[in-house]
């Protein structure tokens, strides 16, 4: 029988990841959701990684918003990066997400859409509420 090896994949993470392609109607779970996006990337599944990318913007998950910024950041979820920073709704929010050890690992560009919309936020707050509603 004919073998092929897959370096740094162990058995039970690519049966996760054909699990969720064959049927497809397997559900992301947070125990799965980071090694489905690793795979997803190295295999180049767009499909698997739209569905973690949902699944992780679903208002029930309960990960914190610095660590799908950086789930977000890492795998190029632009999607969910987007979703994250608007609902950075005050600068505690941002506050939380700068204070996080995960932010010195953000790239560049995370950490200056993060200043931005804490800029945003600050704007905001001192032209009043009707400002932002425009």
């Amino acid at each position: 029988m004919n073998e092929i090896e897959l370096d740094g994949v162990t058995r039970e993470e690519f049966i996760e990841i054909l699990r969720m392609i064959y049927p497809s109607n397997r559900a992301v779970t947070y125990d799965s959701g980071e090694c489905l996006l690793e795979l997803a990337d190295q295999f180049q599944m767009l499909c698997v990684t739209e569905r973690v990318e949902m699944f992780l913007m679903d208002d029930k998950c309960i990960l914190t918003y610095a660590t799908k910024s950086m789930t977000a950041d890492e795998y190029r979820l632009f999607a969910l990066q987007e979703h994250c920073l608007a609902n950075l709704k005050t600068t505690q929010d941002v506050k939380s997400v700068e204070d996080s050890p995960k932010y010195n690992d953000f790239s560049d560009e995370m950490k200056a859409a993060i200043l931005e919309r804490k800029s945003q936020i600050e704007r905001e707050s001192e032209s009043g509420p009707s400002a932002s509603t425009e």
